[in-house]
């Protein structure tokens, strides 16, 4: 059993700063800083700035995991539309550092990423991300320590034209030696799904 004691907050401040992973932090590449999107000028074209985004390949993101092809990988600065997207977005910034993932990353309705930490039966754990709705999409984002949902969040996209970041903590007693993290998501927009940043798991 997980003992949960969870909150929403928000976050208006955005840190911007090369890639890390935090002291302490259980998740590895917790802010989908790697693999890294190559830089443009603060005075690119915006042709330019429609190109920062990337595929992040399985074998490149582990200890992450998908049950998709692979990961998509937004930074700072990215402009829409590209492609198929109708939406039109200002651009974007990521809640911790410079990238930040899409979740659904292929042309599905729903999709998932999890990644497995060892955790000590008995400790104390906080966990905490950064989520934001895909400007134009109607999504539902699952998160699960384990084998238990934690919260089950609505993510209206359709009246913002940039994402908008707010971050979920919560406390909860490990019972087991490895702890997995769990984020599944379901769109009602092909391909286009929630955003995730910052994704922490710190023992107290």
């Amino acid at each position: 059993m997980l003992l949960l004691a969870a909150g929403l907050t928000c976050f208006f401040i955005f840190r911007h700063q090369p890639p890390r992973d935090l002291p302490g932090n259980l998740i590895v590449n917790g802010s989908f800083e790697r693999p890294e999107i190559p830089t443009v000028a603060k005075n690119a074209d915006r042709q330019a700035k429609r190109q920062l985004w990337m595929w992040g390949y399985p074998d490149e993101m582990k200890p992450w995991e998908t049950d998709l092809e692979n990961f998509e990988i937004w930074a700072s600065g990215l402009i829409m539309p590209r492609g198929s997207a109708k939406t039109i977005i200002t651009p974007a910034k990521s809640a911790d550092g410079n990238q930040n993932l899409e979740l659904i990353s292929d042309p599905v309705m729903q999709g998932a990423l999890w990644q497995t930490a060892k955790t000590h039966p008995g400790k104390s754990y906080t966990f905490s991300f950064y989520h934001s709705p895909r400007p134009g999409a109607h999504t539902t984002l699952t998160v699960s320590l384990n084998d238990t949902v934690i919260v089950k969040l609505q993510e209206d996209g359709t009246p913002i034209g940039t994402l908008k970041w707010e971050q979920f903590t919560t406390n909860f007693v490990a019972d087991n030696m490895a702890t997995t993290v769990r984020f599944a998501d379901e769109t009602d927009v092909l391909g286009q799904g929630t955003h995730l940043d910052g994704v922490v798991l710190k023992e107290q």
